[in-house]
């Protein structure tokens, strides 16, 4: 038997298991309610995780590029969870809103001097596209707050918490293992440093 990484689907069959519901062959039309929560529940954790800002979800000094025309404003990419000027970019006050770049400073969504902005990006990835180590994380960290919401006992919360705990260990040691750190780039403080010089 081939293995593959944990599936959207085996997931939410996780999360079932921790309440004793019987699997579910679909996430479409399983007309059971359980199932519908526990999806529901998955992407709020699946957002939830990625939004902290992994190496695996995170581009650095990702090219935002402005519209051709006035107003010449930026679109923020929908599955941005975060983004953070870099470089010289990084004096600019920005924020998103409406689904574009916001300067804080001219209250304008217009950046007629800069063609290019360079950003720190942490992408929402679909669940078939994280490592199996955030898979397993987020689904075992689902099921514990599924669990809590439908059934809460506190009982199964400890087993559950401990299974989290684990997975979180897991997938920190993933992280570090593809990270490549070294001790200029450790940090987010030497980085900022580091692109101030540059």
């Amino acid at each position: 038997m081939t293995l593959i990484p944990t599936s959207e689907l085996e997931a939410v069959n996780l999360m079932l298991a921790t309440i004793g519901e019987s699997p579910v062959s679909t996430l479409t039309q399983s007309g059971q309610v359980d199932a519908v929560i526990a999806h529901q529940t998955l992407s709020e954790t699946a957002i939830d995780v990625q939004s902290r800002g992994w190496r695996f979800n995170t581009d650095k000094a990702y090219p935002l590029k402005r519209a051709g025309a006035a107003p010449f404003h930026i679109s923020a990419p929908p599955n941005a969870a975060r983004i953070d000027l870099v470089g010289g970019h990084q004096t600019l006050d920005v924020t998103v809103r409406a689904g574009k770049l916001w300067d804080r400073r001219r209250h304008s969504f217009s950046f007629p001097d800069h063609p290019e902005l360079k950003a720190d990006i942490v992408w929402l990835l679909p669940f078939d596209e994280l490592p199996q180590a955030a898979r397993r994380y987020i689904a075992v960290k689902a099921a514990r707050i599924f669990q809590d919401r439908v059934v809460g006992s506190s009982t199964l919360n400890r087993f559950t918490r401990r299974d989290e705990e684990m997975a979180e260990a897991g997938l920190r040691k993933f992280e570090a293992k593809t990270a490549k750190r070294s001790v200029l780039n450790a940090s987010w403080a030497v980085m900022r440093v580091l692109d101030r010089r540059s």
